[in-house]
This record gives structure tokens, C-alpha cells and sequence, in this order.
């Protein structure tokens, strides 16, 4: 009878830590930042997210698209400007920060710039604004 009340024990301890573990994680996960993007029209398979330094840009991470709909988890980058590259004539500059708002960004491949609109974020809605000021 004791060993049946140490395994139940067991099982019990088991089963509540492992509730435990996975409440922890859905709740981690739930608070990763993400920038979710959808370019009408655009065709291709990946996006890349870069940076600038000096002169040169660095590609520092790649996205898969599916129908033109991408999603970018931003991970601890440096707070700084990216560009998101479509292509190589197509790609739209952000901002990325400690803090970074989940938000959603869609436009026309064909008009990227004027047709933006970014909705979570208000200081890349304040820098979209600002760059079409010229």
C-alpha cells in the first residue's frame, strides 16, 4: 500500500509540474514581438531583414512568404533601422527596438512607400510619415 501511494505521489507531482511547464510556456511565448507583413502582389519565397553599417548592409536574418503574407519574430536585434529586402528593386526601411509592438505592416508591391500602413507600431507610422515628406 505504501509503494501505491509514492507512485501515486509521483504521478501527481508529474502531472502538475508538467502543467506547469507548458503554462509557462504558451506565456513566454505569448509575449515574443512580432511584425507581421502583407505585400499584395508580391511573389516571392523569402524576405530578408538587414541592416546598415558604414557603407555596406548585412543580411541578418530570412522569412519565408507564403502569398505574400510573411511574419518576422524580432529576436534581440540592436535597437536601429532595418530594411525589410523583397527583392532587389523592392524593400521598405523600420525601425526595431527594446520593446518592439506586435504590429502589422501591409502595402502594394507596385507602390510600397505610398501605400504602406502600419498598424502597432506608431513611431514606424511616425517614420513612414516622415520619409514621404522627402
Amino acid at each position: 500500500m505504501g509503494r501505491l501511494c509514492q507512485l501515486i505521489n509521483c504521478m501527481w507531482f508529474t502531472r502538475n509540474l508538467l502543467i506547469m511547464f507548458l503554462f509557462c510556456a504558451v506565456a513566454w511565448k505569448s509575449h515574443s514581438q512580432n511584425l507581421t507583413g502583407v505585400i499584395r502582389d508580391f511573389s516571392g519565397d523569402q524576405v530578408l531583414l538587414s541592416y546598415f553599417s558604414g557603407d555596406q548592409r548585412f543580411v541578418v536574418d530570412s522569412f519565408e512568404v507564403r502569398k505574400g503574407s510573411f511574419a518576422i519574430e524580432v529576436k534581440d536585434y540592436s535597437p536601429g533601422f532595418y530594411t525589410v529586402i523583397l527583392d532587389k528593386d523592392h524593400f521598405f526601411d523600420l525601425y526595431l527596438y527594446k520593446g518592439f509592438p506586435n504590429s502589422n505592416v501591409t502595402a502594394r508591391l507596385d507602390a510600397i512607400d505610398e501605400s504602406m500602413v502600419w498598424k502597432g507600431c506608431p513611431e514606424n507610422q511616425a517614420f513612414l510619415e516622415f520619409r514621404k515628406k522627402g
